[in-house]
């Protein structure tokens, strides 16, 4: 349902919109306005299901809103949110042109009964509204920070199904909005899917080549950026060639500035590790894997591609971060109880899922299929899916999952990360022998001396 909030008090607007987020039980789009004469201009534009609007306005009031409605031959329903009732104003606002009247300052007690007159005319079935498919596309705010003029209109997500207009086709997302938003720890905005979206997936992929040319960030944050847009993108529109190749490219560029580094002492401490769990695993757990490359004698620039390559699909087919942070098959066991029936099954099939993905992709080799494939094994056979033991889990696949198990301590505990105790751990389920035995050790020196 898209809905239009108008009244020249933002913190009102705030206010409704705040308890439409809690009462409405349907996925909503929302904009908002100021002015009456600025209501109508986006009246103009495009079509609203609702319109909620204050009378009293210094630029157009309530009634010439309602007005052009009418005289438009609009579908939008007018909802009266006023000092002022229907009554006071019988010329202005007859009963028969208003769908409601909420009035003020009682707005909460108005949006509830509203929404049950909502559920009740539009017939709303809340079920298959969370099963549809999402009908925006994430885009983080460095990314639309890179865009000179939005080519449609952008929104901030309140809920699941709830989103609100922020900024209109056109505009400029600026340093200003950018820095609000960082405040608010928001790091990703929304634009609709529809007639906008190839000129929107070229601007977005303008701005990601922006990013991995960028040699002036940090590659931590680059890393970041990059796999969060791609892989929100791909999961959305699929494989195109021009995101596929941004991924190659994004990968290889890592791989180069990861070789270059050593320096072990309190890395994760150095980090940029904001932004969505999927994306921050990704950094952690390949750049592990790159400061192993100048310890380990076979990890060389041609294996690390492979590896950060499998760092940056693995929870491709994962839709929960609940299930993308449990670290091995036991950790499963024990939260399983835990989980739907949906998580369970979206954990267990996932590495095959994966491996579907990377054919699609054709951008893998056979060790990064191996990798993907094993990633969830354990030493002594009780993983899956193949329930390999130490000496038949791969030496690479071995060194994946233990700085894997690593990144996600290190995200989950921070400055409190106690690496005497999570080695101590590693030792108990056998992480420190057959193939794992050579990558445990050189870990194990790195981060007890660090």
């Amino acid at each position: 349902m898209k809905i239009l909030i108008v009244d020249d008090d933002v913190d009102i607007i705030e206010i409704i919109t705040f308890f439409i987020e809690s009462k409405f039980k349907m996925r909503t789009s929302l904009s908002t306005s100021i002015a009456g004469a600025e209501a109508i201009e986006l009246l103009k534009k495009e079509d609203f299901d609702l319109c909620i609007c204050d009378h009293n306005m210094p630029n157009g009031n309530g009634s010439d809103v309602l007005r052009f409605i009418q005289k438009a031959q609009k579908i939008t329903k007018f909802v009266l949110c006023s000092s002022v009732a229907p009554e006071d104003m019988p010329n202005d606002y007859q009963k028969d042109k208003i769908y409601f009247s909420i009035t003020k300052p009682d707005i909460e007690s108005g949006i509830n009964k509203l929404s049950q007159l909502i559920a009740k005319d539009f017939q709303v079935n809340s079920e298959a509204i969370s099963s549809t498919q999402s009908e925006y596309v994430p885009i983080m705010i460095n990314l639309l920070f890179l865009i000179s003029e939005m080519p449609c209109d952008i929104y901030l997500s309140l809920s699941e199904q709830k989103f609100l207009k922020c900024l209109r086709e056109g505009e400029v997302f600026g340093e200003q909005d950018l820095e609000k938003y960082v405040h608010k720890n928001v790091y990703q905005l929304y634009a609709p899917r529809g007639k906008h979206e190839a000129d929107l997936i070229k601007v977005v992929n303008s701005a990601l080549v922006k990013i991995i040319n960028d040699s002036k960030k940090p590659i931590d944050i680059r890393m970041l950026e990059i796999h969060s847009q791609v892989t929100s993108l791909l999961k959305i529109y699929g494989f195109s060639q021009e995101l596929v190749s941004i991924a190659k490219d994004s990968i290889q560029n890592t791989v180069k500035e990861l070789i270059k580094n050593d320096k072990i002492e309190n890395f994760w401490k150095r980090l940029n590790l904001t932004g969505d769990y999927p994306s921050r695993i990704y950094v952690a757990h390949s750049t592990i894997c790159g400061l192993l490359s100048s310890k380990i004698s076979w990890l060389n620039e041609t294996v690390l591609d492979k590896l950060v390559t499998a760092c940056f699909f693995q929870n491709i087919a994962l839709d929960s971060i609940d299930v993308m942070m449990i670290t091995n098959y036991s950790d499963f066991m024990n939260k399983k109880q835990t989980l739907t029936t949906k998580a369970i099954e979206n954990y267990l099939n996932h590495p095959h899922r994966s491996l579907e993905i990377l054919s699609q992709l054709k951008i893998s080799t056979s060790d990064v299929e191996k990798i993907i494939l094993e990633q969830h094994e354990m030493p002594g056979g009780q993983g899956f899916p193949r329930k390999l033991n130490y000496l038949q889990i791969s030496p690479l696949s071995a060194l994946f999952i233990l700085s894997g198990m690593l990144a996600k301590y290190i995200l989950k505990y921070e400055d409190k990360a106690d690496f005497n105790m999570i080695f101590y751990s590693f030792e108990e389920a056998e992480y420190n022998k057959g193939n794992f035995k050579e990558s445990f050790n050189v870990l194990k020196n790195l981060f007890l001396k660090s």
